[in-house]
């Protein structure tokens, strides 16, 4: 089986590859092997690594669950090479091996993307923006158990911007921070606490 998660969004796409880990380690009922692969620690030997998690047989029938990261690090002929490897094996079809591929910065001209995108379970992960941006930040703080008012919400974008890592720094910073307080002062987070304790990024464009 094939999973391809990428995208500039990295805080969602590392999410969603932590669900899936823990949903295969859950259901294999701790028959599980786990193999994590990244192709900026070793660029040379990643096809091999690949080749040797992938075939290794286990005595005991356990399920394999490999991840390679950054896999559009490697050079191109590591590509072709595992590319070929994937097709020769037919690993979108094999249920006993889960092969996920998860990167940030995707090659999309590269034939093993576009083999990924045609023959794997694919997700995309663009960085939100509007109202997507502006529901995922209300659900977050719905999660912590707080709540943010709209004001205070705008302008915690307007200081942050669409980074999800920083954004949910912050917002776990503020709850925190308003759950300390008084009870007799408002629990929930306003534009006040974002103007005190976020700072904001600066363009010096």
């Amino acid at each position: 089986m094939l999973i391809f998660l990428y995208g500039q969004d990295t805080y969602r796409s590392r999410e969603e590859l932590r669900k899936i880990i823990e949903e295969h380690e859950k259901a294999s009922l701790n028959w599980f092997n786990f193999v994590r692969i990244d192709a900026k620690d070793n660029e040379v030997e990643i096809f091999e690594q690949i080749r040797q998690s992938a075939n290794t047989i286990s005595m005991f029938n356990e399920k394999k669950l490999i991840v390679i990261e950054n896999i559009f690090s490697a050079p191109t002929d590591i590509q072709k090479n595992i590319l070929e490897f994937l097709k020769n094996k037919n690993t979108e079809k094999d249920k006993d091996v889960v092969l996920i591929f998860w990167a940030e910065d995707a090659d999309e001209k590269s034939d093993l993307f576009n083999f990924l995108k045609t023959k794997a379970k694919c997700q995309e992960f663009e960085p939100l923006k509007g109202i997507q941006l502006r529901n995922w930040i209300k659900n977050y703080v719905s999660e912590q158990d707080g709540k943010i008012e709209t004001q205070a919400l705008d302008r915690l974008i307007e200081y942050i911007g669409n980074d999800l890592w920083r954004i949910s720094n912050e917002i776990n910073k503020l709850i925190s921070y308003k759950s300390q307080i008084s009870s007799t002062k408002s629990q929930t987070i306003e534009v006040e606490d974002i103007e005190t304790l976020v700072r904001p990024e600066i363009d010096l464009n």
